[in-house]
């Protein structure tokens, strides 16, 4: 099923007004300035310059083939994105502390000073709406700052990790709203935890079985709106297809939906059938900035009160 902006920001509004809508942010959502973050191809390009500048500290007796690695990664990752992201990072990995290196450190280091800029407005109207939570698969903090600014204290505080998995679920019993990374976030991610491959999804799914089990309770209690998100997650694409196949969703019975927001022109009939299957209807937008427009409008209509108050 798809939908026109008209139609989706009625049933998005009755499900906040029941507050029963959660939505998960992309990186598509600190493309617009100030914030300028890269997406997920833009965010492995810079890494791999990143690795490139550790071609001087590593030594050809730690390895002799570091620079050929490096160069056979920047002429193969629009190819084999995933393969690439996988082969550097667990070689950097293999290279922490080896003859006094401190990998862990440059990369902490790199990592927050990408990251470091300042929220946008679709942080602003996000945080500024009756979303029962807020995922993120973005390392950055945008969404606290953004929350800060606003004065949504509460909100900014509650910002939760994959290895929190007691506060987030006891956030879900509360009824209180939360920030939550899936993947992690900038002040406490190190580089055998930075998601960026399929392996990645796979050992934070069984490693943290508590988080898993809290995002498919949170799941199942609430609707999700997905934007700036490619839907090519497979940390959440496995959650839903598991939800799928093990409760049977059906149209029949009164259970959460799942909304992805999508540029029109990238939308097709088989993609649409595709998502049906998993109870998602697809939101068409002319263009990005209709994205932005969606959600001021939300935020207008169902805003987050100070102190936890309904919309």
């Amino acid at each position: 099923m798809s939908l026109d902006f008209d139609a989706a920001k009625k049933q998005l509004i009755e499900l906040l007004k029941l507050n029963k809508l959660t939505i998960f942010c992309g990186s598509g959502i600190s493309l617009d300035p100030p914030s300028n973050l890269p997406d997920w191809d833009g965010l492995l390009e810079e890494f791999i310059k990143f690795c490139e500048t550790l071609i001087p500290v590593i030594p050809e007796n730690i390895d002799p083939n570091w620079k050929t690695i490096i160069s056979d990664a920047k002429n193969q990752y629009k190819k084999y994105p995933a393969r690439v992201a996988s082969i550097l990072k667990d070689k950097l990995a293999s290279y922490n502390n080896v003859n006094s290196l401190n990998i862990m450190k440059s990369f902490s280091k790199w990592l927050n000073g990408r990251l470091s800029t300042k929220p946008n407005n679709n942080h602003k109207y996000i945080v500024s709406t009756n979303y029962s939570h807020i995922l993120t698969s973005n390392y950055d903090n945008l969404l606290e700052d953004a929350a800060h600014d606003l004065n949504f204290i509460d909100l900014a505080m509650r910002s939760y990790s994959f290895n929190e998995a007691g506060k987030f679920a006891s956030s879900i019993y509360d009824n209180k709203s939360s920030i939550v990374h899936i993947h992690g976030d900038m002040g406490n991610i190190s580089l055998d935890d930075f998601v960026f491959t399929q392996d990645d999804y796979i050992r934070i799914r069984d490693k943290y079985k508590g988080f898993t089990l809290a995002l498919q309770t949170l799941f199942i209690h609430n609707s999700i709106l997905f934007v700036g998100y490619g839907a090519s997650d497979p940390h959440l694409e496995d959650l839903i297809d598991q939800l799928t196949e093990d409760i049977k969703w059906s149209n029949s019975l009164n259970l959460p939906r799942f909304f992805l927001i999508i540029k029109k022109d990238k939308s097709c009939k088989l993609f649409e059938e595709y998502k049906k299957k998993h109870n998602t209807a697809l939101i068409e937008l002319e263009n990005y900035s209709d994205v932005t427009k969606l959600l001021e409008e939300l935020s207008i209509t169902c805003p987050r009160q100070k102190g936890e108050k309904k919309c």
